[in-house]
């Protein structure tokens, strides 16, 4: 109970209420994405993925790193991308990089 009276001792001498609850300020509305030319905003911003699909095909066993470095492309991109198409399916994880399902 001494604490809880401390407690209220201070938060008042620092200048805040008496144990009320003190209003929140009224939250910010996110501003509306802009719309360029009426165009719906692409879903994927990476590396096409055919690219890479096409590239796993005629290379079997290709690393992330393999990928990104043929197509001129970032590493941790073309990781990222592999990792989400061999989870849907369209190719597969191999003992050392990927393959063509």
């Amino acid at each position: 109970m001494q604490e809880a009276a401390g407690l209220k001792a201070a938060l008042t001498a620092l200048g805040g209420t008496d144990g009320a609850v003190a209003e929140s300020r009224p939250r910010r509305r996110a501003r509306p994405r802009a719309v360029v030319s009426g165009a719906p905003r692409a879903r994927f911003r990476g590396p096409p993925r055919e690219k890479l699909i096409e590239h796993v095909r005629a290379h079997p066993g290709s690393t992330a790193s393999d990928v990104a470095t043929a197509l001129g492309l970032k590493r941790s991109s073309v990781s990222t991308q592999l990792t989400q198409l061999a989870k849907a399916g369209a190719i597969a994880k191999a003992p050392r990089g990927y393959s063509a399902t």
